[in-house]
């Protein structure tokens, strides 16, 4: 579930493709080596890139159009854990997380952020907001991977891709506000008062299957 490059931290494409792919690679080798029969990946929504952009809901066979160093080197980790899981006939479940909020979370990711301003009194800049996302408390991803624990391996087609998402997409914007105004916040809310980021992907909201 680690890896390197996760935003807000800096990422350059070689230690990416190092840690994430390279290095990802022989830990699960020696694991396989090791007697593990089962492997599990944690996946990322970035994968997908521009191509989530072009599609209302998102299903997990999407092809990848990743942006940026993390989410290519998570793309690559897909392809090639997955490849070598066929090769040595271990069974693989790949989920996808999309935009995950909660506690433990990096302080300077946006709704730690979001919380920080709103419970100190202070005002609270962002980008217009107008990102579509789908959030899903950490609570309900640790669930998710609970339940995928719980099918035989013998019932699962490997790999077994599936998206982790609630599938009921909201803008940045009227999630903060949503925020804003659940920890009763005596600041404001600052749309615009920040660009977006370079390259952003407008849009990300998984196809969820039960």
């Amino acid at each position: 579930m680690a890896a390197y490059g996760v935003s807000p931290q800096p990422c350059t494409l070689e230690k990416a493709f190092q840690i994430n792919v390279t290095d990802s690679l022989l830990l699960v080798e020696r694991a396989i080596n090791a007697g593990i029969s089962r492997l599990f990946l944690c996946g990322t929504c970035m994968e997908y890139g521009r191509n989530a952009e072009n599609l209302e809901f998102i299903p997990a066979n999407t092809a990848f159009a990743p942006v940026g160093a993390y989410a290519a080197s998570k793309a690559a980790q897909s392809m090639a854990i997955a490849a070598l899981c066929q090769e040595r006939n271990i069974p693989l479940t790949i989920l996808r997380l999309f935009s995950v909020y909660g506690e433990g979370q990096h302080p300077d990711n946006f709704w730690p952020s979001l919380r920080r301003a709103a419970l100190g009194g202070d005002d609270f800049p962002m980008s217009p907001g107008e990102q579509i996302r789908d959030f899903i408390p950490v609570e309900q991803v640790a669930q998710a991977f609970l339940k995928a624990l719980e099918l035989p391996p013998s019932a699962l087609r490997s790999p077994l891709v599936a998206n982790v998402g609630t599938g009921h997409p909201q803008t940045l914007l009227g999630f903060a506000e949503h925020w804003w105004k659940k920890r009763g916040a005596t600041g404001k809310l600052l749309p615009s008062a920040l660009p977006y980021r370079d390259s952003e992907v407008m849009r990300y909201v998984p196809e969820v299957k039960s």
